[in-house]
């Protein structure tokens, strides 16, 4: 086995229990975004390091654990591991391209183990799976969520879109896809910012145009609000989805790290202080620029990713508002109860445990 100085295999605990595990860089896709930027020398973690290591974070207080890769589905032993993980009392989560759930045998299996699942889903289309993922697996992917709609009994299920300049203007289709296999199944899609590394950073003409982007993502937006699927967004500035401000997932953080959000255990009022809110630490949000100063959201908007704007030089699309935080935290409030979402994994701070190598 090669040694992994290059492999992304440390374990980070986020403040709330939860620890990611990348558990292999072994994948059967070639994604063109790929953070990972492929592996010369794919490995496998050990699996006895694996096992320490859970066992190493029950002791420390951790209670869920997400196993990403790679894709996790390629270890022969992932079920030893589910299994061993949930022998330790750890809720288990699995982040995958979906296609070895293809296998109903191996959907029947692993399901029994997990509480929540996030398939990647980047488009509705056969040849554009093809064009961006680099493999021709799109039916895989249909009988995987297939299978995982039909044998699931209590896993939350989510899938990630991630938009670029192939698939942004079809985000719509991929809604459209989703809520026709589910029906009426509960499940969440996460639109998530395209990280400028790995592959992106030799190919930045793979980012979206932002100012492009925008209608085709309020589109898909407005179809998830009419047909009551659950939708979250990620590391985009606000602007770009005006009017559903409340969907960002790093909101959460803010009502939980300033308990003035709270009045009385009632939803926001419009005379609530945030006037030493901050989303999240200073070094970890994106950058603003000259037009957000004029924004009322300024102080819970992500801002821009440095890598976007190191890419594609211009922010023409930044559109300040003058919307209250309270209306947008409130509204935030009242769809996390009809989803029932729980946040209480997501966006804090890393505390870095070391690594496994």
């Amino acid at each position: 086995m090669h040694s992994t100085p290059d492999l992304k295999t440390g374990i980070r605990k986020i403040k709330g229990g939860i620890a990611i595990l990348n558990v292999t860089s072994h994948c059967n896709a070639k994604c063109k975004f790929c953070s990972e930027g492929g592996h010369e020398h794919p490995v496998h973690v050990p699996l006895s390091i694996i096992k320490r290591t859970v066992s190493s974070l029950k002791s420390r207080g951790v209670r869920e654990i997400s196993f990403m890769g790679g894709e996790t589905t390629l270890r022969h032993d992932l079920e030893e591991i589910l299994k061993f993980s949930k022998e330790q009392g750890m809720a288990i989560y699995m982040v995958t391209n979906g296609l070895r759930f293809s296998d109903a045998s191996f959907a029947k299996r692993t399901l029994r183990f997990l509480d929540g699942i996030e398939i990647s889903a980047h488009t509705a289309e056969k040849e554009m799976y093809k064009d961006i993922m680099g493999t021709d697996g799109f039916e895989q992917l249909l009988e995987g969520i297939g299978n995982i709609k039909k044998y699931n009994r209590c896993v939350a299920v989510f899938f990630n879109f991630v938009p670029n300049s192939i698939n942004a203007e079809k985000i719509t289709d991929v809604f459209r896809l989703l809520k026709k296999i589910f029906k009426n199944n509960r499940f969440l899609i996460h639109v998530k910012t395209l990280n400028v590394e790995g592959k992106v950073a030799e190919a930045p003409y793979l980012l979206p145009d932002y100012g492009h982007f925008r209608p085709f993502l309020r589109r898909a937006l407005l179809y998830a609000e009419k047909r009551g699927i659950g939708a979250v967004i990620s590391r985009f500035p606000m602007c770009i989805y005006t009017g559903f401000e409340h969907l960002c997932l790093e909101l959460p953080l803010e009502i939980r790290e300033n308990p003035s959000f709270f009045h009385n255990d009632r939803l926001l009022s419009e005379t609530t202080d945030f006037s030493r809110a901050s989303m999240r630490p200073s070094s970890a949000k994106g950058h603003f620029f000259e037009p957000c100063r004029a924004c009322s959201l300024r102080r819970i908007c992500p801002g821009i990713d440095p890598g976007y704007f190191k890419a594609r030089k211009t922010v023409d699309f930044l559109s300040p508002q003058k919307k209250g935080i309270a209306i947008v935290m409130r509204k935030m409030l009242e769809e996390s109860r009809f989803f029932k979402l729980d946040y209480s994994y997501h966006n804090y701070p890393d505390i870095k445990y070391g690594k496994i190598y």
